[in-house]
Parts: structure tokens; C-alpha cells; sequence
């Protein structure tokens, strides 16, 4: 229910009235859209897709702009204050342009045509701004698949798993609330895989130099991004050599060279116009001649290796991954990068073009027939399965330690040399216990594929797995190149995470959310393939919603942001993952900051209702994770442990601590001898706790100490 209160700002217990436009003008244009791809259907199986589609786009903004997570001041107030000529911190760490350009316009017209919002009411504009931009940029990637790629029998059936695939999907979802780097660079990382599925789908090189411009948004927004560039790339590189109508291998390597250097040319053209759009919203206060060749950092954020050959400790990604990104982005000047962006191009050329012409030797064909066939699936499967199993054990038995570095060495273990936890204070790391490097490594990656398959909903799986049994059946109706696109997806995603854990990299779930993707992506595309070939065409739309009701009942249950999601078999057994030792660390979400809104809310449901059991005209909600609940309609004070003078600390009645999983060890522990006051608890797993002051003053337990 969305209704308009005394002060102008509509806020209910679900839904704003920022979020209500911008849900009900994103599903007209998806209604609009809908309606015309799917000509072919009946008008009655028209309107029944256009109406399950609005259950995940729903679900997508619902509360979106009335919370915001510990990172989102920073990212959020990047746009918003530009045209004060700030200091632009994230776009000149080569993080953030893409939102910048985009956010920082239309702050720039709200400042000039409705001033008198509040800061409330300005965040919740630019976080509802951030999430139409995503959402249609999911609709571009829909489109590419459906015009390109999906048989016209499944169109409706594959219009209801994309939609539901992606939006319901936990990796997305947490990505598409939060108003920080993750949203467009899981955006257009979606539309940069879709693309590359439809350019080779149908071998076309303009949709390839399309997935390189998402590629590239994506990357410059966050560069977790950049092995979609990378591939994007790559692919241009190849494509002459998948059309050859009887050229030569030297025109094909020459054809290869044109299109890596024109896709990439031409997306640093698209940077070059975001960063003149983000100038020009800044007064160009920050405008020097090195910002003409920023737009190529993008290129190089895997130039790593370059790091490591100057020797030096201090810029070495694997020492020091921020200190190094800030060497690359800062200390090079405009020639160095071009020269760097050159090199890096010429070695893309060189693999593509190796690899385009090993694919042309008659010898190869019988090893693409094994690698493609049966045995090929097989032992992909069997890769890909061992990597997943070894995830599904970690959930029930993997836990990592916070300590500091120095006791980890008298203890004779591994001090790893990054800190990678995300809770317990840069002051403590992250291990296993172990006593080497290897050791370490293979516990770090067991936590990755942990956190991996905690979230893949259980109907995704059965998806992927009926995908790969019945591969013999579709595989014959998808050309070489296709094929090899879904098994590398499935290879990519592990690799990935290894490379992760061989660079020491933060273990996080919402670091994972790329491999999920690369997963995930592939398997509603060649999944609604596959029912192409052995269902009819009412039965693959019967089962697609199925599917699409299966993911949205197992999913939406972890609303609001979806960060505290499992899947129903971890309830088999909860004993690992209730652990509440304040030294360890088990694969479960620690909080972002979303509990304020959701404890906020309730207390203020029992003021409304007149059932509270405190003082409404005098409430404190303080948090030990930064986070905000965005509205002007209560009158509840939010306060952040850490951000407030011991003097302003109570502990009344009145009086409301919460302490998120993520934060237990920084109190050695929940307190003793009390009973939290609430609790937020997502399917049988506590995510926060609730403590009324007056019962922390009971047994002397003081945030302040």
C-alpha cells in the first residue's frame, strides 16, 4: 500500500512513492516490450507473462530506496554533491564512472529543478534512478537472447525464467538494492555474457563490439568486471576466423587485429563520453589533461604481471591489491597507459588468433568432436560437480578464524598478507589454521565455492542438471562455438574463484556474484534450449512457470535484500552455521547494514499500533554496522555505534542495540545472561540481535567499551 503522508514523502511498510513510479514505469515499458516480442503467442499467454513478470520486478524495488548498507554513503554521496566540485575519490580509483556519469546528471537536475527534497528524499531519487538503469539494461540483455538466440516455441516460457533467473537470484538482487558499484557492473555484466551468447549464436561481429561497450561499462564501474571485457575481446578476435569463406589465415589474422582494436576503440570512446558527461556536471573543476586518457584504465585492470616484474613490494597486487590499483590509476601518465593499452590489446590479438587458427587445422576436428561430445560434457560435469561437492561440504563443516597477525605466527601458522574479513576490523585476519601457504589456499578456495553454492537456488540446479543430461538431445541444434560457451561457463566460474583464493582476495558472498552469473546465465539460455527440443511448446511454458514460482518461493522469503539467502537443504543441518564464537567465521552472511530499516520498521509498526512497550516520543536505535534507514516519517533516532559520543550512549528502555552476526566478535561474544529483546531471523538462521539498553546495563555490557 503506498500512500502520501503529512510531509509529502510517501513511505508505507513496503513500498514509497519513489518506488512505486519506478516499479510501475519499468513494467509498462517491460509490458509494452513483451507485448510485441511475443507476437507469435496468443494474446491470453501474452498477458499471463506480462503479470508474472511484475512478481520479481516487484519484489526487485521493493524497500530498495529505504535502506541504505554500510557502503553506500560513500558511492551515493559521490553523485549527489558532484556539482559542489568534490573531489570525485571513486571515478579517479577507476571505480564508479558508469553510475557516476548517469546518477551524477540527474543529481545535477534535481539540485537545479526540485531542491527542496531532503537527503532522504535525494537518495531515495538516485537509488531508484540506479535501479531503472539496471533493470533495463536486463532488458536489452532479454532482448538479445530472444531476438537471437531462443527458439520462438520457448520465447514466453524463457521471458519468465530470465526474469525471475535474474532478478530473484541473490547475487542479483543483493547487487540491484545496494546503490554501490555492484549494481551496473552485474547489469551490464549480464548484457556483456548475453551479447557474447548472441554474437556467437549467430557468428555476428556487431553484436560481439556490443558485448565489448557492456563489457567495458561494466568494467569501469567495477573491475571484478573485467573477465567479461576480457572474453568480449577475445571473441571479436575470433570471429573472423569462425565466418571464414576461404580467406586466408593472414587476412583472418589481420581481420582479427581490426576488430580487437575497433571494439576497443570504440568503447574507450563511450568511457571518453561518460567522463565528459561526469565533467560537465562538475564544472569541469577537475578536468586535466591525464583525464583524456582515463577511459583506457578500464583495458588494464588485469596488467597486473606489471606489478610484479618492477619488483616492487609496495605495488604488488598480491602485497598490497589496493596500493597497486592506486599505483596503475595514479602514478602512470597518459602515455604509459596508452602504451600499456596497446600491449595489452596485441596480446588478446596473439591468443585469439592462435586459438582461430589451431581451431582451422584439420587435426583439430576430432579433438573439438571429443571436447563437444559426450566425453566432453562428461568430464566437465564431473569438474564441475567435484568443485560444487567440495562447496556443499564447506557448509557444513568450513570455518575460518579472526585473529591478529602476530599471534597467527607464534601459533606457527600461515599469516595470510591480506586482510580479507569484511567484520572484524583491519586490524585481524582471516585464516585457517593452517601451517602453509597451500594449506591456506585450499581452505580459501573451499570458502569461495562455499559461499558459491550457498547461492544458487534449488531450482536452478535441477535446471543445470536436466541441461546436461539431456545435452545429446540439443547439443546437435547449437553450432560448435555455442556449445563450448556453456562448458566454459562452467569451468570459468571455478577458475575464477581460484584465482581468488590464489590472490589472497576478500571471501565474500558478494564477491562471487560474477561466477554465479557465469553459471547461472548460460543455464536458463541452453536450459530453455533444451526444452525447445523435448517438450512441446504448452509444456515448456508449463514448466517455465513452475520454475519461475519455485524461485520466487524460495527466494522471497529472504527479502529484503536477499543477503542472508540459502538454500532450503542447508536446514538438513544448522548446527555449523548458528555458530556464534566471536572468533570464527562460518560461510554465512555477516550483515550490511540492512537491519536498521527491518528493526527500525518494527519498532515503529508497534508505535503506530499502539502496542509498544516503550516511550515512542523518545526511541534510540543504535547499530554496530553502519546502515540507514531512508525516511522522514519516524521519529526514531538512528544512531551508528561507532559514529557516537560515549556521552550520547543510553541504556533505557527506550534505548535499542542491534548486534549483526557479521559484528559478534568485536564483543567477544553476545552478552551473557539476557534475552535478546528481537531477533532477525531468516528461515531458522539468526542474521541480527536485539538488545534493550535497559537490559544491557543489567549485566554492565557497554557498546562504548
Amino acid at each position: 500500500m503506498v500512500h502520501v503522508a503529512r510531509s509529502g514523502y510517501a513511505q508505507s511498510l513496503t513500498m514509497n512513492t519513489f518506488e512505486f513510479w519506478a516499479f510501475l514505469g519499468v513494467w509498462l515499458s517491460y509490458s509494452l516490450y513483451l507485448w510485441i516480442v511475443l507476437r507469435n503467442d496468443t494474446a491470453a499467454i501474452r498477458m499471463l507473462v506480462i503479470g508474472l513478470c511484475a512478481i520479481p520486478l516487484y519484489f526487485s524495488i521493493r524497500e530498495n530506496t529505504q535502506l541504505m548498507t554500510i557502503d553506500e554513503w560513500g558511492f551515493i554521496n559521490e553523485p549527489l554533491y558532484m556539482t559542489n566540485g568534490n573531489r570525485l575519490v571513486l571515478w579517479w580509483h577507476a571505480a564508479f564512472r558508469t553510475s557516476n556519469a548517469i546518477l551524477g546528471t540527474v543529481a545535477a537536475a534535481h539540485h537545479k529543478f526540485v531542491p527542496w527534497f531532503t537527503e532522504h528524499q535525494s537518495y531515495a531519487l538516485l537509488k531508484a534512478t540506479h535501479w531503472i538503469t539496471a533493470a533495463f539494461t536486463v532488458l536489452a540483455a532479454h532482448f538479445a537472447l530472444v531476438r537471437y538466440v531462443i527458439p520462438n516455441k520457448q520465447k514466453a516460457g524463457f521471458s519468465l525464467v530470465f526474469f525471475y533467473g535474474i532478478f530473484l537470484l541473490p547475487a542479483v538482487n543483493i547487487a540491484f538494492k545496494t546503490a554501490t558499484y555492484d549494481k551496473l557492473y552485474v547489469a551490464f555484466s549480464i548484457l556483456g555474457i548475453a551479447l557474447i551468447l548472441a554474437g556467437l549464436w549467430q557468428k555476428n561481429i556487431w553484436l560481439l563490439y556490443a558485448s565489448v561497450i557492456a563489457g567495458y561499462l561494466a568494467t569501469q564501474d567495477k573491475v571484478l568486471a573485467s573477465p567479461v571485457l576480457m572474453i568480449a575481446i577475445f571473441t571479436c578476435g575470433l570471429h573472423p576466423f569462425l565466418t571464414d569463406y576461404g580467406r586466408s589465415t593472414l587476412k583472418n589474422i589481420r581481420q582479427s587485429l581490426v576488430h580487437i582494436s575497433g571494439a576497443s576503440i570504440l568503447s574507450v570512446f563511450v568511457g571518453l563520453i561518460g567522463a565528459l558527461m561526469t565533467a560537465r556536471v562538475q564544472h569541469f573543476n577537475e578536468w586535466p589533461l591525464a583525464m583524456f586518457a582515463k577511459p583506457i584504465e578500464p583495458h588494464l585492470v588485469w596488467a597486473f604481471l606489471l606489478g610484479l616484474l618492477r619488483g616492487a613490494d609496495s605495488v604488488s597486487p598480491w602485497a598490497d591489491p589496493a596500493g597497486f590499483v592506486s599505483f596503475v590509476y595514479v602514478e602512470f601518465n597518459p602515455l604509459q597507459l596508452i602504451g600499456l593499452f596497446t600491449i595489452t590489446l596485441l596480446g588478446i590479438w596473439i591468443l585469439a588468433s592462435t586459438t582461430g587458427w589451431i581451431g582451422q587445422q584439420a587435426w583439430f576436428d576430432a579433438i573439438k568432436k571429443t571436447v563437444l561430445g559426450q566425453r566432453g560434457i562428461t568430464v566437465t560435469s564431473l569438474i564441475f560437480a567435484a568443485a560444487m561437492l567440495f562447496g556443499v561440504v564447506g557448509v557444513f563443516t568450513a570455518t575460518a578464524y579472526f585473529d591478529f597477525a602476530g599471534t597467527i605466527a607464534e601459533g606457527g601458522y600461515y599469516v595470510p598478507i591480506v586482510t580479507m574479513d569484511p567484520g572484524a576490523g583491519e586490524d585481524k585476519l582471516l585464516h585457517f589454521f593452517s601451517t602453509s601457504y597451500f594449506g591456506h589456499l585450499w581452505a580459501q578456495f573451499q570458502f569461495y565455492l562455499t559461499f558459491f553454492v550457498l547461492d544458487i537456488p534449488i531450482v536452478v540446479w535441477a535446471l543445470l542438471i536436466a541441461t546436461i543430461v539431456f545435452y545429446p538431445r540439443w547439443q546437435s541444434h547449437v553450432n560448435d562455438i555455442s556449445k563450448s560457451a556453456f562448458l566454459i561457463g562452467l569451468l570459468l566460474a571455478v577458475a575464477l574463484m581460484f584465482v581468488f583464493a590464489v590472490a589472497n582476495f576478500r571471501v565474500e558472498k558478494r564477491y562471487v556474484n560474477l561466477q554465479v552469473i557465469l553459471v547461472v546465465l548460460p543455464v536458463l539460455v541452453f536450459g530453455m534450449v533444451m526444452l525447445a527440443q523435448i517438450t512441446s511448446r504448452q509444456t515448456g511454458l508449463l514448466l517455465s512457470i513452475a520454475f519461475a514460482l519455485l524461485m520466487a518461493a524460495e527466494t522471497v522469503p529472504f527479502e529484503p535484500l536477499g543477503t542472508a539467502y540459502r538454500p532450503i537443504w542447508t536446514n538438513l543441518n544448522l548446527t555449523h552455521l548458528r555458530n556464534t564464537d566471536p572468533a570464527y567465521m562460518v560461510p554465512a552472511w555477516p550483515s550490511w547494514g540492512e537491519n536498521m530499516m527491518i528493526v527500525g520498521k518494527r519498532l515503529q509498526a508497534k508505535c503506530d499500533a499502539g502496542t509498544a512497550d516503550f516511550d515512542c516520543t523518545d526511541v534510540n536505535l543504535f547499530s554496530a554496522i553502519t546502515g540507514l534507514w531512508v525516511t522522514d516519517e519516524s521519529d526514531i533516532t538512528r544512531r551508528f555505534a561507532y559514529q557516537t559520543n560515549p556521552d550520547e550512549y543510553r541504556y533505557t528502555a527506550n534505548d535499542f542495540y542491534i548486534i549483526p552476526y557479521g559484528r559478534i566478535s568485536e564483543f567477544e561474544g553476545l552478552p551473557a545472561g539476557i534475552e535478546p529483546y528481537d531477533t532477525v531471523t531468516y528461515r531458522g538462521l539468526t542474521a541480527a540481535w536485539v538488545y534493550r539498553g535497559d537490559d544491557l546495563a543489567s549485566i554492565g555490557f557497554l557498546f562504548e567499551e
